[in-house]
């Protein structure tokens, strides 16, 4: 019982002469800074795609968000911090050239890989895009991965960067199932309305000779 008492009278003391050092929550701060997931942002006009790549990326350890326009994506990047931005070159509202110059016109530091099924030759010579890779679509999996790994180690973040808000939270298995299913038909439909116009601009032509 004394000896209890005695060492309770050490602890107290040792709180009261602030002789706890003061580096040690410090640099658990950091530690936890550093094992944050790092967060990308995806901005592809195919609905379809553009949750895959999120889920597939989701399922090894990043934090995901997946936007379909350009200005959808230039809002996400105001409002939150971003390890990455993978973004179509073909985008309806703002392309993916316009949004990779709004982010640099912002000075945001921020590593770009850009996608698409063709390039225009003129592309590659841009070099205030700064981009770090440029893929071509059908983009698959393994690639995905080995490029978001390769550009993610070449940038790490900043020393003295404060952490990123509390993120939301990544949604379930179920939920990203879910998502994929919603996405594929919105896909389905999409393609299935241009055949539809297509076939509509046909017949006109054929009846108008």
């Amino acid at each position: 019982m004394a000896t209890t008492r005695f060492l309770c009278l050490i602890w107290r003391a040792m709180q009261e002469n602030n002789l706890f050092p003061a580096t040690e929550s410090s640099s658990c701060s950091s530690q936890l800074q550093l094992n944050l997931p790092r967060r990308i942002l995806v901005v592809d006009q195919d609905p379809y795609l553009c949750h895959l790549s999120a889920d597939v990326l989701i399922r090894h350890g990043y934090e995901v968000n997946a936007v379909e326009d350009g200005a959808a994506g230039w809002e996400e990047l105001q409002a939150n911090p971003y390890d990455l931005l993978i973004t179509e070159h073909d985008l309806p509202k703002i392309s993916g050239v316009k949004l990779v110059k709004k982010v640099r016109a912002a000075h945001l530091d921020l590593p770009v890989v850009m996608v698409a099924v063709k390039f225009p030759t003129r592309l590659a010579r841009n070099s205030s895009l700064q981009l770090a890779t440029m893929l071509l679509k059908p983009l698959p999996i393994d690639k995905l991965l080995e490029t978001v790994n390769i550009v993610l180690r070449a940038s790490s973040r900043p020393t003295g960067q404060t952490a990123p808000p509390a993120p939301q939270l990544q949604p379930s298995a179920q939920e990203r199932e879910q998502r994929l299913l919603a996405a594929r038909a919105k896909t389905i439909e999409k393609a299935i309305q241009e055949m539809h116009r297509q076939y509509g601009d046909y017949c006109d032509s054929v009846l108008n000779d």
